[in-house]
């Protein structure tokens, strides 16, 4: 849950950024601030089905998981890898089907032999979302990175998305 809170906190700076007179690209900011709403959902149906199976939001442990104080480091317009974006939006996704998939091996176990069917459905669902995210951040990757060294090609990409 802090994972999609996290994320979604972090594709909606960089799609501001994007954004940005600095940058310009309206189409990569769109993409990061799409994925950043999409993240956020993600994580309050987390919640919502951690509150459902009788979580509580009470005491420290809770509280203290959801600090998602961070500082924001102003960028030169030359720093920012385009293509990278993409990437990190890709890894990140890939790290979440990871956490995701322990995840679904422990809601198997638990609370019977059986397992929980719920959860394990509930999981298999995320885990589906991201590799399809996964996937299109890849496609647009391997795309990107062919134009990558021609700045009008990049921006021709950029108007696409």
């Amino acid at each position: 849950m802090k994972t999609h809170f996290a994320n979604s906190l972090d594709y909606l700076y960089s799609g501001k950024y994007y954004e940005s007179q600095k940058i310009e690209y309206p189409g990569m900011a769109k993409l990061l601030v799409d994925e950043s709403d999409r993240q956020w959902e993600e994580g309050m149906n987390v919640l919502k089905k951690y509150l459902h199976l009788g979580g509580t939001t009470e005491g420290n442990n809770f509280i203290n998981s959801m600090d998602f104080t961070k500082s924001i480091e102003s960028r030169d317009a030359a720093e920012v890898e385009y293509k990278n974006s993409l990437k990190t939006v890709m890894g990140k996704s890939q790290a979440l089907i990871k956490e995701i998939t322990k995840l679904h091996v422990s809601a198997n176990k638990v609370p019977s032999k059986n397992g929980d069917v719920s959860l394990s459905h509930f999981l298999e669902e995320k885990a589906e979302k991201e590799s399809d995210v996964a996937r299109k951040m890849a496609g647009l990757y391997i795309m990107l990175r062919k134009m990558v060294s021609n700045g009008i090609a990049v921006g021709i990409f950029d108007q696409s998305l």
